[in-house]
């Protein structure tokens, strides 16, 4: 069997519609020769040049008290003495 050479670096690809993609690399600090590679491809989806979405809005609703002399105690909501 012959003996399996990995190396990892880190590029950008741009995907087309029509599935193809294509990789550019940065200055090469590995040694690599000129010709077909077998790779794996991991795809950071956080990476995207597309803007976040906006966060949801909301309006104000007023909240008001049940009755003034109603409290959420520990004790007043289990009535165990704590």
């Amino acid at each position: 069997m012959p003996r399996c050479s990995i190396k990892t670096l880190k590029a950008t690809i741009t995907v087309f519609p029509n599935g193809e993609f294509t990789i550019t690399l940065p200055p090469l600090e590995l040694s690599l020769s000129v010709g077909d590679y077998q790779a794996i491809v991991i795809i950071n989806e956080q990476f995207s040049p597309h803007p976040p979405r906006q966060g949801l809005q909301f309006n104000p609703y007023a909240v008001t008290l049940i009755a003034p002399n109603f409290t959420f105690r520990r004790q007043d909501l289990y009535d165990d003495g704590d």
